[in-house]
């Protein structure tokens, strides 16, 4: 289902161990989805695509290896709790400073894995002295997009609204933001930083 290589590329294709190997050359490739962290990784993505391979992230130039390993962690989570490939890569575009050397090849809004919830979110949290703000940002997948009715399951949980990027900012206080943060693992945005809901001390908020 996913290809991760971390390594080399260059115009010979991916660095392996016997050898180098063009995506150009093949005729047919199994994996649906793919992570490219190496340096100017787009054209073989794109190979990789023309194959039979759905989409991919791949790098538009050089990247420097310690922000490459921590932007393919952050990609690679992101995945799992089953954010598209461009809505991984828009959050992750956010909070690391490398994020803009990334792009998709292919159709972006595949997912590897289902959400807790209804829709990948990944909400900003402002600190508004008595109270919280939530933005709640969502992520459209095949199986949840644009117009479908979601739930933030924000203070009572009682309101439904049609999906879109942005459905509001809610203001609520520290009770109901630690409800609503322990209602399923996900990344929350705060002060241009990310972190997950399930390893959060409200305190340090």
């Amino acid at each position: 289902d996913f290809l991760h290589y971390v390594g080399h590329i260059d115009d010979r294709g991916f660095a392996c161990a016997d050898g180098p190997l063009d995506a150009a050359t093949l005729d047919h490739v199994g994996v649906d989805a793919f992570l490219l962290n190496a340096c100017t990784s787009f054209e073989q993505g794109a190979e990789l695509v023309r194959a039979g391979a759905v989409a991919g992230i791949v790098t538009l130039n050089d990247v420097v290896n310690d922000e490459a390993v921590q932007m393919g962690r952050l990609l690679a989570r992101l995945l799992n709790h089953g954010f598209p490939l461009t809505g991984a890569l828009d959050v992750a575009d956010d909070v690391r400073p490398i994020g803009d050397q990334y792009t998709v090849v292919g159709d972006g809004t595949l997912t590897l894995a289902r959400t807790q919830g209804s829709a990948p979110n990944s909400p900003s949290v402002i600190d508004l002295d008595e109270v919280y703000g939530v933005e709640y940002n969502l992520y459209p997948t095949k199986r949840v997009g644009t117009g479908g009715l979601v739930n933030p399951y924000i203070g009572d949980g009682s309101e439904h609204y049609l999906f879109s990027s942005q459905i509001g900012t809610f203001e609520i206080d520290s009770e109901e933001l630690a409800d609503f943060l322990g209602t399923e693992a996900r990344p929350i945005r705060i002060d241009g930083e990310l972190r997950w809901s399930d390893e959060m001390d409200l305190d340090a908020l």
